[in-house]
């Protein structure tokens, strides 16, 4: 198998694809949320509480 046809059976190509580098969600995530400068990450495990964390903080601060 050449990789010109393996590439083209990735997808169908009549898919409309939409290139974005997610500046207008991260725009309006910073309306609702306070944001720091170094941009923190939460990291752990499934099933650890991250979301829970976040969505049931008394002041938004991720």
């Amino acid at each position: 198998m050449s990789n010109s046809n393996y590439f083209n059976n990735l997808y169908d190509e009549s898919t409309p694809l939409v290139f974005s580098d997610g500046t207008e969600i991260y725009n309006d995530l910073k309306k609702e949320y306070n944001t720091h400068n170094k941009g923190y990450f939460i990291y752990g495990p499934s099933g650890v509480g991250k979301s829970y964390f976040i969505n049931n903080q008394k002041q938004k601060t991720f």
